[in-house]
């Protein structure tokens, strides 16, 4: 008897079969995973930013809510404020999809125009008012990235950490305002 070594081409096409179920099968458990990994990052940061916050606040006898300044919270916060344990809170460009940036809401009333300014917002809310957020969990940013955001029809989800430290999620239409995470 004549043997011949070799792959036919039933077992190549098996074989490859097999793979491309195995790669389907393991794709979304590695795309959540990532997607887990990154919000979880992202907490870690908005609870250092937190930290820093509160620490500044207790060192400025603050209040655990109101106005900015009777809250002892800096008008905007940078490292020049917080320290050097926070780097860069507002960097000018969001670089890659995995960049985040973490809006930290208490500014000058003045300065506020929006509806409802910090001080009203904290008065109504109180400790669960949102004080910092990072909204990059959507889509990556483009040249209408205002006109995305501004959006009311289009669904965006952010997570904060509220003036007390807990953690927020929201998934809702509209623009990204402060009445935006009142219930």
């Amino acid at each position: 008897m004549k043997t011949t070594k070799g792959v036919t081409l039933i077992e190549v096409i098996v074989c490859v079969t097999i793979i491309m179920i195995v790669a389907a099968i393991t794709y979304p458990v590695v795309v959540n995973a990532k997607d887990g990994a990154l919000k979880t990052k992202s907490v870690s940061n908005m609870r250092q930013v937190y930290l820093a916050l509160e620490i500044y606040a207790q060192e400025h006898n603050g209040t655990p809510t109101g106005t900015m300044e009777s809250m002892g919270l800096p008008p905007w916060p940078s490292t020049k404020y917080l320290g050097d344990g926070v780097k860069e809170l507002y960097p000018p460009r969001r670089p890659s999809e995995n960049w985040t940036f973490y809006a930290y809401n208490p500014m000058p009333t003045e300065v506020d125009k929006r509806e409802p300014n910090w001080a009203q917002y904290t008065a109504e809310v109180g400790s669960s008012a949102v004080l910092i957020c990072d909204p990059f969990f959507n889509p990556p940013r483009t040249e209408d990235f205002d006109m995305y955001w501004k959006d009311p029809y289009v669904r965006k989800f952010v997570m904060g950490i509220t003036v007390s430290g807990t953690l927020v999620k929201r998934t809702r239409t509209g623009h990204m305002d402060l009445r935006w995470w009142m219930d």
